[in-house]
């Protein structure tokens, strides 16, 4: 939650520009690496829950 409200604040901030610094599109990039991840372990291992 509190890193959603921070982009929340910086892209409100920064209306042309959705990353303004190097972490906060390092950390986009390792949720929707995350997220991925998750999403094909959930639909590959579903048949041994």
């Amino acid at each position: 939650m509190r890193l959603r409200r921070r982009q929340h604040v910086s892209r409100k901030r920064i209306e042309h520009r959705p990353y303004n610094t190097d972490d906060e599109l390092q950390q986009r990039f390792v949720d929707v690496r995350f997220g991925t991840f998750l999403r094909f372990s959930m639909a590959t291992f579903q048949h041994l829950e």
